[in-house]
């Protein structure tokens, strides 16, 4: 088939990547290329927690593995790095642990006494924790940089720099209208673009119950040792009463990298600021600087990015006709599962989709009609 991705993000390019490598003819479009400021995702690494309070979600992240091993196989380079996770938390601890239990999945139950020795210098509050040992983080930057090159080698053809205004469904395929008023048709399209593929898909009809947000991150580096923090586990330390959680993870030169699991604001259409907020910046230091005692509570680089949520927390993944195919609504946890999706949607394209998935991710689950998220708060980690 002649296949059309919008978008080459963590979804879309590994999607256009599985499809060329099975044969297809494959167009990968992007507004702004892979990796840009306006990405759902980017920066050099992205959280890979591997557990879940959901069993459903736990298996789930366990085939996300196995498919990080297979990318990472055909991309000649390790794409994540194992380094462990310690989740510290109080009302979903327990249920997390019997979904690790029920996958399969090695951890190690931490005393809240003992905190301080699995993440060097972390402050104790009482709650307990456990060791994910399977998880760390994805390699962001290199997955994205692997997949293109392989994208490309695997005769994919990649327009950057090319805005989508419209797609329609015309005849036996695709019709996508770009910004610059280029008409690129196909057989089959796969809408991956982020918080952009709601407006795309109001235009064939189909509206979604998806709110996106923008977030802030903050990298706390050690200029006389860049690589101090490189075996550091990553944490997620849960909400705790009115106080929101934080996810941490070592970025390389960059330092010990910490977020804050609470937007900044709303993304409304057209707000293309991305500058970092002095007051979230100035928050997360005081987090670390009282919790984290042995990370540098200096700041260094700080980003802003975007997430889609949907009013359950889960992924938005599924062929809608057969010329259309979506995979949105990442929900803050998009990179995590690239591999996976990549592999799935090239599955729904091909009209052979593995029905857990498609349950899991389909349509069929959210309300008919909704023009948001707003009856409810966005989803939080390990709280959905």
């Amino acid at each position: 088939m002649d296949v059309l991705v919008i978008g080459a993000g963590a979804w879309g390019l590994p999607s256009a990547l599985n499809l060329a490598s099975r044969g297809h003819r494959v167009t990968l479009v992007d507004q702004y290329g892979p990796g840009n400021p306006y990405a759902s995702s980017g920066g050099t690494t992205r959280l890979w927690r591997a557990a879940d309070p959901s069993e459903r979600r736990a298996r789930a992240q366990l085939r996300a593995i196995a498919a990080m091993d297979r990318l990472g196989a055909r991309l000649g380079t390790p794409v994540t790095r194992r380094l462990g996770l310690l989740w510290r938390d109080d009302a979903q601890l327990e249920s997390t642990r019997a979904s690790l239990d029920a996958v399969g999945s090695p951890y190690r139950p931490v005393r809240a006494s003992e905190v301080g020795e699995v993440f060097p210098g972390l402050r104790p509050d009482g709650r307990d924790a456990l060791l994910v040992e399977q998880a760390g983080v994805v390699l962001a930057d290199v997955l994205l940089a692997g997949a293109m090159r392989s994208f490309r080698d695997s005769g994919g053809r990649a327009q950057v720099r090319t805005g989508v205004a419209a797609v329609e469904v015309s005849g036996p395929g695709v019709t996508a209208r770009t910004v610059a008023g280029e008409l690129l048709r196909a057989d089959h399209v796969v809408i991956a673009a982020g918080p952009g593929s709601r407006r795309l898909l109001a235009g064939l009809g189909v509206r979604l119950p998806l709110q996106s947000y923008l977030e802030q991150v903050v990298h706390f580096p050690d200029p006389g040792h860049p690589d101090r923090y490189d075996r550091f586990p990553c944490f997620f330390d849960a909400p705790s009463g009115d106080e929101p959680g934080i996810y941490c993870m070592p970025a390389g030169e960059k330092g010990y990298k910490v977020g804050l699991d609470a937007p900044l604001r709303r993304l409304e259409p057209g707000d293309d600021d991305r500058s970092p907020v002095e007051a979230r910046t100035e928050r997360i230091r005081r987090r670390v600087e009282r919790d984290l005692t042995s990370i540098v509570a200096v700041p260094g680089e700080q980003q802003v990015c975007s997430w889609t949520d949907s009013p359950d927390g889960d992924f938005v993944i599924d062929r809608l006709s057969d010329r259309v195919t979506v995979a949105c609504g990442d929900s803050g946890e998009g990179f995590k599962f690239s591999a996976l999706v990549g592999e799935h949607v090239a599955d729904l394209v091909e009209d052979r989709a593995d029905p857990e998935l498609a349950e899991q991710w389909g349509v069929a689950r959210l309300p008919e009609e909704a023009e948001g998220c707003d009856v409810r708060a966005p989803s939080a980690m390990g709280r959905h």
